[in-house]
């Protein structure tokens, strides 16, 4: 778990530096999204939720990947994965070439998976893993986090 949590830290830092800053958007949006990436430094989770909503409120089509990761991120830290699990989905739905890239997309379903596997849906959270490895075949942490799930759906398996 310990692990997990370590690699939830990397991979979250990876995805602020993997995505581009919100082209072509709103000033609002722009400002609001600003202001939830703000809270999320202060640790005032529920505020950024609020700032990243509004930003989605005022994005043309929802079509930032980042604003959703982001969003999700605000809700696994106050303990709501269901929440932060439908934001994570959200953004890997979206067509958005800027948004889309493989690794960008595999963060997104690492961090997916690691949510899973905090709900102990262990099955979900290899499928998610597995698609993560897909796409980003070197990265060893997601190889880690997958010997991590298999240990656990393993155990379940075997009580």
């Amino acid at each position: 778990m310990k692990i997990f949590c370590r690699w939830l830290s990397i991979i979250l830092s990876l995805l602020i530096s993997l995505f581009s800053v919100l082209d072509a958007q709103p000033a609002i949006a722009q400002e609001s999204y600003k202001l939830g990436e703000d809270a999320l430094q202060r640790g005032d989770y529920i505020q950024a939720i609020q700032h990243f909503t509004d930003c989605l409120e005022n994005t043309p089509h929802k079509e930032s990947g980042k604003t959703f990761t982001r969003l999700g991120y605000a809700y696994s830290q106050l303990g709501r994965y269901v929440e932060a699990t439908r934001a994570y989905q959200d953004a890997l739905c979206l067509d958005s070439p800027n948004d889309q890239t493989h690794a960008v997309k595999a963060q997104a379903l690492y961090t997916l998976s690691w949510l899973c596997y905090r709900a102990g849906k262990y099955s979900e959270a290899e499928t998610a893993v597995l698609e993560a490895i897909k796409l980003a075949l070197n990265n060893p942490i997601y190889q880690e986090g997958l010997k991590e799930i298999q240990q656990c759906l393993n155990k379940s398996r075997n009580n």
